[in-house]
């Protein structure tokens, strides 16, 4: 599994469903980057990966399934709306992050699974911007020579 491909197919597949905002990879100065989006940032970057115990006998190669973890962070300005525009806030963006991910299959990986959230949580607010975190998974099976 190539971690990049991986993340570009998740940016990709985000921006599908969500055109109002920036979404791209986990920059350097992630801090900035997440203040200065008046329309607001979704990040996306790699958490890191459990693995099964390896199948019995399948040697020489161990094969075992690899559980990828994906971190999606959402940065928007209004926490939720509830004048005539409701789509400007963090809470729409939380539920549209939602349903662009879960069931999701990368596409260049044959035999992963779809992908699914397991949490979403509040990260901090600063400057007026609420920053939330959604964490997605999906299963692969691994072959290590």
């Amino acid at each position: 599994m190539n971690l990049t491909t991986v993340e570009n197919a998740i940016i990709t597949q985000l921006g599908t469903v969500i055109t109002d905002m920036k979404i791209a990879a986990w920059p350097a100065d992630v801090r900035d980057y997440l203040l200065s989006h008046p329309n607001g940032a979704i990040l996306v970057h790699y958490l890191g990966s459990t693995y099964a115990e390896p199948e019995p006998n399948n040697q020489p190669k161990i094969v075992h399934d690899r559980l990828s973890e994906w971190s999606i962070y959402i940065s928007k300005k209004v926490l939720k709306q509830i004048d005539l525009n409701p789509h400007q806030d963090v809470y729409t963006s939380i539920e549209n992050v939602r349903t662009a991910l879960t069931g999701y299959t990368i596409a260049t990986l044959s035999d992963a699974s779809v992908m699914w959230p397991t949490r979403d949580r509040l990260v901090y607010e600063e400057k007026g911007f609420w920053i939330y975190e959604m964490i997605f998974v999906f299963s692969y099976p691994e072959a290590e020579s």
